[in-house]
């Protein structure tokens, strides 16, 4: 409807979507969600205009919540932040010493308590298993009788 439209500009109602600064820089809704212009103009307007996520470095220098000058949401103080892409990719075996496949395996008491019940577990080297150590798994029972043990099937027929 044109003529609804041509009696608001004639009052004097601007109804450009023009972005500006101040516009927003007020909007209530980017304060509430920590939008900054910055944010907006080289993130959310060429996703916008190219229907693409935007390039950028791979470091994150902004400094962490508990230190910034700017204001943060309640969410970034308890967010950790980690790297996209290492180079070389992660290997446990020449990063030995800051990583690990080890995994335990048993019933984990309360882990706010240090009593006996938490040593009741079993240490694996790597969470992919031999033959011979899952059939050990299997019947830990006669060594642990307070320990079950299930074995839940996912095969299915080839024509499902």
């Amino acid at each position: 409807m044109p003529g609804i439209y041509s009696k608001l500009e004639e009052q004097g109602t601007d109804l450009s979507h023009a972005l500006t600064e101040t516009r927003i820089a007020e909007d209530p809704r980017l304060k509430a969600f920590g939008y900054s212009l910055e944010q907006i103009s080289l993130l959310l307007g060429p996703m916008a205009a190219d229907s693409k996520e935007a390039l950028g470095s791979m470091g994150n220098d902004a400094p962490l919540a508990c230190l910034a000058q700017q204001p943060r949401l309640l969410y970034e103080y308890f967010r950790q932040l980690f790297a996209q892409v290492t180079n070389p990719p992660i290997d446990p075996i020449r990063e030995a010493i800051v990583m690990s496949l080890e995994s335990y395996v048993g019933p984990q008491g309360n882990l706010l308590a240090m009593d006996q019940t938490q040593c009741h577990r079993l240490l694996l080297p790597s969470p992919v298993l031999s033959v011979e150590e899952f059939n050990a798994l299997n019947n830990i029972t006669t060594l642990h009788s307070e320990w079950t043990v299930k074995t839940i099937d996912i095969t299915f027929p080839k024509k499902e």
